[in-house]
């Protein structure tokens, strides 16, 4: 099978499933419960979150976020000082095997800049979660009024 066809093949799946797995690297990262909050038209900036799992037995660093629905889109975190709340740029995440990272109103985020259309509530959007060495997994997002129910 050629990388254009696995890549095909790959796609398909995470479409087919709701989940997607990075199957080429020792450390499998899956995004669980993504989804982006909806916004009124017009409105410029986003935010996603869901749960990054890393399911193999090798560390995973993610290094990025990348979508063609959006004209930017970074890996974000709320911050504190003082009494008021900054958004900082999260940086390189190490996820270690087994490990969980949520990312939350009020905390990690993925923040999504100028969305290139108006998203609709349950509309599904992918975004490439990117990783060390240049691999990227498709985590799918789901727009919703509030976060889904555990």
């Amino acid at each position: 099978m050629n990388t254009n066809t696995f890549r095909i093949a790959r796609a398909a799946l995470v479409l087919l499933s709701g989940v997607a797995v990075n199957v080429m690297a020792a450390g499998h990262l899956v995004v669980e419960d993504g989804w982006i909050r909806s916004a009124p038209p017009g409105a410029t900036m986003l935010a996603g979150y869901g749960t990054l799992h890393n399911v193999g037995d090798a560390p995973v660093i993610v290094t990025g976020v990348e979508s063609a629905d959006f004209g930017s889109a970074s890996l974000h975190k709320s911050v504190n000082e003082n009494g008021v709340e900054h958004m900082r740029a999260l940086g390189d995440l190490q996820i270690a095997p087994g490990q969980r990272v949520a990312f939350t109103p009020g905390g990690n985020h993925i923040m999504l800049m100028q969305p290139k259309k108006e998203l609709r509530r349950d509309e599904s959007v992918p975004i490439h979660i990117v990783t060390k060495g240049g691999d990227s997994i498709v985590g799918i997002f789901v727009v919703r009024e509030d976060a889904p129910k555990p």
